[in-house]
């Protein structure tokens, strides 16, 4: 429908509104004389139609004296209302063409006034004509100047007229509460999703511009700041929205522009974050804690738009019940206001510890920016902790120092971390440590347990594989489960448990070593994103899913891409040095003993996946994290004392690996040292023979020791053939790992 010819309805059912045309004594009797009627004025329907674009003042104006005529001449059944039901009958008599679409209009105006004017529903007060004339003449004057802002608005432009645009909003609320607060407020109310489905077919506005399931799944919002029910708004629900409206738009609006937002410091982003949630959580009704705002099923609709109908949400069901249940308890199938409460304060917690963090790092930025490891550090006094409780501060401060003082890799702007002799410490990397940290420990609290005799929790693979099996449905859907659930359980705790900073070998992933691990993980990921791009310029992409690459021609090309072509030296310069000393030969064969290991099915007969790929640069890390741990004079070779370090972490591992529980501790020292030294499985007969002749203060390693041995004991299956004292040989796998 023309817009102007909707207008000229509204506005013909407006007139009628003021005169009450309608009141019928009989069937076919209106009282009417129409021929006193007579226009005052001309109408001009299609400018009033710009009531948000232009000055339509004087036709307001022009309508108010047409209707105050008209009221003149009509009787209705009570004079000091007019019905809907009245002006329905006088619509189907004497504009029977319009009929239909003339009293769909009614009832969305019947509706509004009921909101607007606390008039009682389907009536009209003619005592509030006034008021209801201000109301368009505000709409014009305040409506309009904030509809200009909106169409004016352009990229980066919210930021310099954020202000215009809060005093404009109240501006326009205020207008409106001054007439609306006129009225005691009736106790009715309309239901949110009737009216709008009545919008849209009255405005013909189809599903896909307005997608009435996605609208009453947000609704939650409406109950969680306005109080009632979650579907209905009643006159005092308005007139409350009306007085937070321009903290709520803003706060959406600050939400929506986030891109454009031009920071000068990291610290005043995060402050700004802070106070978003925040002020978001001091807009919440007082409900009880036990109070269910959102649904399950609504959630799920959320969670489709978000992600633009990416994944099908009946498959993520199951799992965000169970990550709900785990982390918030309470009902599977509905999050209560603690739920709500809950998340706010995580996200108060998480933006104020980056904050803390940020202003933190800046009073000791000379140290943290040394290249040398920090034993003491000390909380200072800064203006900028006030904002937080004394219990915070401490909090705080605890998790900072603790990262300080022992945390050896950060990532640099680019997200990659940087394995060097020295301490290469920045912002960015501190706060993403911090971040990892903080949900880390979230987990671990949820799914880990206390060993005996330990002091803090810890995860092991029937942990972690309570996880996986309780995401399991998400993780398929978005293409994250492994192929081989068995071997990821044990990378997990594995990788986290040996190869990292703060690994200790007892066969548990700490928060510590969980956290070091998954930034390895984000770090591998971004650099095997960037590999994938450049190899793409040399080598065509093959296998099933044709995002694969031929096994040759990538060894062909990897170490030149991942040195020359996108400059990795500076994080890892170690590995570089090592590359360049020993020679294009030695470096080939480091290569494909770490993608042995890394590949997700180990055949290596196979294209290398987008996953190896990624699996491969983890390794590529592990081993330099490894190596620069037991390396402590940094000279690129592991002596005997150095061994001795290694050993103390994989000590269990060989132990498990091998079924050599009830061996002497002896013994197993000496599978390890002829492991490194030989790079092979012994039999019983040359290991006892080492093990009692064999010179081992002379033993070294060097990187391609590791590249073979330590990726062998982390993917090495954990239940293998018994050694006992008689067998021919100890029994990981037949492999020689040269």
């Amino acid at each position: 429908m023309n817009k102007y010819l909707l207008l000229l309805s509204l506005t013909t059912i407006l007139c009628l509104s003021g005169c009450g045309l309608g009141d019928k004594a009989a069937d076919d009797q209106f009282v009417l004389d129409l021929g006193q009627l007579q226009a005052s004025c001309p109408l001009n329907t299609e400018k009033l139609a710009k009531i948000l674009d232009e000055d339509v003042h004087k036709e307001i104006v022009c309508l108010e004296n047409n209707l105050d005529q008209f009221v003149q001449f009509v009787r209705r059944e009570n004079p000091q209302f007019i019905s809907r039901q009245e002006l329905e009958r006088f619509v189907t008599k004497f504009f029977p063409e319009n009929a239909e679409v003339a009293q769909d209009l009614l009832l969305l105006i019947y509706r509004l006034n009921t909101l607007l004017l606390n008039d009682p529903e389907d009536k009209i007060s003619v005592s509030k004509l006034k008021d209801l004339f201000d109301l368009f003449y505000i709409t014009n004057r305040e409506g309009r100047a904030l509809a200009s802002l909106f169409k004016n608005m352009k990229d980066g432009q919210y930021w310099i007229d954020r202000k215009l645009y809060y005093d404009r909003t109240s501006d326009l609320s205020n207008a409106l509460l001054k007439v609306i607060n006129k009225f005691p407020a009736q106790d009715i109310s309309i239901d949110i999703i009737d009216f709008l489905q009545d919008l849209k077919r009255i405005l013909k506005i189809d599903d896909d511009t307005i997608k009435t399931d996605l609208v009453e799944a947000f609704l939650f919002l409406k109950k969680l700041i306005l109080g009632g029910e979650a579907k209905t708004v009643s006159p005092r629900e308005l007139a409350t929205l009306l007085e937070k409206s321009n903290e709520v738009l803003l706060l959406g609006l600050d939400f929506l522009n986030l891109k454009d937002k031009d920071f000068q410091r990291s610290t005043d982003e995060w402050y700004f974050y802070l106070d978003i949630v925040r002020d978001f959580t001091a807009l919440f009704y007082p409900w009880e804690k036990n109070e269910v705002i959102l649904e399950q099923d609504h959630l799920l609709t959320i969670i489709d738009y978000v992600f633009d109908h990416k994944y099908n949400p009946e498959n993520l069901d199951l799992s965000v019940q169970n990550i709900k249940y785990r982390f918030l308890g309470g009902d599977r199938k509905v999050w209560e206001f603690r739920d709500v409460l809950t998340l706010t304060g995580w996200g108060m917690d998480i933006f104020g510890m980056m904050y803390f963090n940020d202003i933190s790092y800046d009073h000791y930025k000379t140290t943290l920016d040394s290249p040398t490891e920090i034993t003491t550090i000390s909380r200072p006094e800064i203006d900028g902790y006030l904002i937080f409780p004394k219990d915070k501060i401490k909090e705080y401060w605890t998790h900072f120092e603790y990262i300080a003082k022992n945390y050896r890799y950060y990532s640099d702007d680019d997200g990659i971390n940087v394995y060097d002799s020295i301490f290469k410490r920045n912002r960015k990397g501190f706060n993403k440590i911090a971040l990892f940290r903080w949900l880390m420990t979230k987990v671990v609290n949820v799914y880990g347990h206390r060993p005996t005799g330990g002091y803090r929790n810890e995860v092991d693979t029937l942990d972690v594989e309570t996880f996986m099996l309780e995401v399991k449905g998400a993780a398929e859907e978005i293409g994250l489960w492994p192929k081989d659930i068995k071997r990821f359980l044990d990378e997990a705790v594995n990788g986290s448990d040996l190869f990292q900073y703060q690994g200790d070998g007892n066969g548990l992933a700490s928060v510590e070593e969980l956290t070091e691990y998954v930034t390895t993980i984000f770090h591998a990921t971004k650099i095997a994103k960037d590999v994938d791009s450049h190899m793409a310029n040399y080598c065509p992409r093959v296998g099933t899913d044709n995002e694969s690459f031929e096994i040759l021609c990538y060894r062909q090309h990897f170490i030149k891409i991942f040195f020359d072509e996108l400059k990795l030296e500076k994080y890892f310069p170690r590995l570089a040095r090592y590359f360049k000393y020993n020679g294009a030969q030695e470096a080939q064969q480091y290569l494909i003993n770490l993608e042995l290991y890394s590949r997700e099915i180990p055949d290596a007969s196979l294209p290398l996946t987008k996953t190896d790929m990624t699996r491969l640069v983890i390794a590529f890390s592990n081993v330099d994290a490894a190596f620069l741990r037991f390396d402590t004079d940094h000279n690129g070779l592991l002596v005997k004392s150095e061994l001795d370090g290694a050993y103390n972490v994989f000590k269990r591992l060989i132990i498990q690996v091998g079924n050599l529980k009830g061996f002497p501790e002896p013994i197993v020292k000496s599978v390890f040292l002829y492991l490194i030294k030989e790079m092979k499985i012994p039999s019983a007969t040359k290991l006892l023979w080492f093990h009692f002749f064999g010179k081992k203060d002379d033993i070294t390693a060097t990187r391609f020791n590791i590249s073979g041995i330590l990726s062998f004991f982390v993917t090495a299956p954990k239940e293998q053939t018994q050694v006992s004292s008689d067998d021919k040989s100890i029994d990981f796998q037949n492999i020689d790992l040269r």
